[in-house]
């Protein structure tokens, strides 16, 4: 069984097509994810509340610009994913310039650690072409596996201190959030003080994996 994916652009911005090395063959469209098929995603349930997770995936148009409503066509590479079906969808109706990925935590037997590989492509269809082929496709690793999230860098750790699996689990057990990919300082800031204070008020003697007190390794200051 073959997965396609049809959706709708809308108000589609462009980029020349000579910037990008591909020929304005008449009046045709040519679309592509805005990474390589070699950045491969890795998503790991760990990390989220929600038991749904849409994961966007970025894409631009090359050539003109839409005059109205124009279908995408995206095929999940049966050949290349291991991922059940019940692992994923897209999230229907229109979209700009992102694709969103639906990943459901359902579609992985609690206690499976198998990482599974999931494959989009975009394909041709009778309105738009694939433009780049090293554009073309997006690579999704799926799991349950419990790893350091790399969004917990050396700027997250002068608010929340050295990742440690208790601390981060407790972190998203009170503040409900576990991925801070993309957030600013001061976002990180704002929520590791809520974490502190929540700790210091309330669970003043919950300790880290090494015994420590928690709330006072946080080195986010403020109140």
């Amino acid at each position: 069984m073959k997965y396609f994916i049809y959706l709708v652009l809308i108000g589609f911005c462009f980029q020349s097509c000579e910037k990008q090395n591909i020929k304005p063959y008449g009046n045709d469209h040519y679309v592509q994810f805005t990474k390589l098929y070699t950045d491969t995603l890795n998503c790991s349930f760990f990390f989220y509340v929600d038991d749904q997770v849409d994961i966007p995936l970025e894409i631009k148009l090359i050539g003109d610009v839409f005059t109205e409503d124009t279908p995408l066509s995206l095929l999940v590479n049966e050949r290349e994913t291991t991922a059940p079906a019940a692992l994923f969808d897209f999230s229907k109706g229109q979209i700009k310039d992102t694709v969103y990925l639906r990943l459901n935590r359902a579609g992985i037997v609690e206690g499976d650690k198998t990482v599974y590989s999931l494959v989009v492509d975009i394909i041709n269809n009778d309105h738009i072409l694939v433009g780049e082929p090293n554009y073309s496709r997006r690579v999704l690793m799926v799991s349950n596996v419990v790893t350091k999230p790399d969004w917990w860098n050396a700027e997250t750790e002068k608010a929340l201190g050295k990742y440690t699996l208790k601390k981060f689990t407790k972190f998203k057990e009170v503040t409900q959030v576990g991925d801070l990919t993309g957030w600013t300082w001061n976002a990180k800031r704002i929520i590791a003080l809520e974490f502190k204070n929540y700790l210091r008020k309330y669970e003043p003697e919950y300790t880290d994996e090494d015994g420590s007190i928690m709330w006072k390794n946080l080195p986010v200051m403020g109140s």
